[in-house]
């Protein structure tokens, strides 16, 4: 049996972030940075949204041909004792309403670990559909409201899959920002 070597020149000190953590290399990629919420309570804490998906459904990709026909910023925050996961949708389309209609308050929000389990989220507000001036794209402000045992859940468990839930019915998303809500909640955590 023969082995070959290949040797490109590269060392592991060219790329010391090759070198980090997990928890170093998600600190890097999501950093932990809160905003002002829209609550007056004083214990309220919000995560800055960040980008959390780009989603294109299969029927329309023969057809649409932008970067992605649905985008997503997420971002975690407590406020009165109760915990929230928000998803702020981006659909490039005036016509979102025609296609998914609004996210009602309960609509499930079912979310899967890499490790296949799921936990399902209920919306806590009524997201309907908003036009954007000077723009194409519609957004929808979703409140998704995280018991007790599903924060823990959250924490401990990377995103693999979401599947939200529509008035009009469901796209199932895959995650590549598996780590995104994880840090999140870990920052809110370091904060408290």
């Amino acid at each position: 049996m023969v082995l070959f070597a290949f040797s490109f020149g590269y060392t592991a000190a060219q790329y010391p972030e090759n070198d980090l953590t997990p928890e170093e290399f998600n600190a890097r990629l999501y950093p932990c940075e809160t905003h002002t919420g829209s609550s007056s309570l004083s214990d309220q804490l919000d995560m800055n949204p960040l980008h959390f998906f780009n989603f294109t459904p299969e029927r329309f990709k023969a057809y649409y041909k932008g970067p992605a026909f649905i985008s997503c910023e997420a971002n975690v925050s407590t406020s009165g004792g109760f915990r929230y996961l928000t998803l702020i949708l981006w659909v490039d389309s005036p016509s979102a309403e025609d296609i998914y209609g609004n996210i009602p308050v309960d609509a499930l929000l079912r979310i899967q670990g890499i490790n296949g389990q799921t936990i399902s989220l209920k919306n806590m507000r009524l997201a309907d559909p908003e036009q954007i001036e000077k723009q194409a794209a519609t957004r929808y402000i979703a409140r998704y409201l995280v018991g007790k045992s599903d924060f823990k859940w959250l924490k401990s468990t990377p995103v693999d899959l979401i599947r939200i839930f529509w008035r009009k019915g469901y796209e199932e998303i895959p995650i590549y920002k598996i780590g995104l809500i994880q840090s999140q909640i870990k920052c809110l955590d370091e904060l408290k």
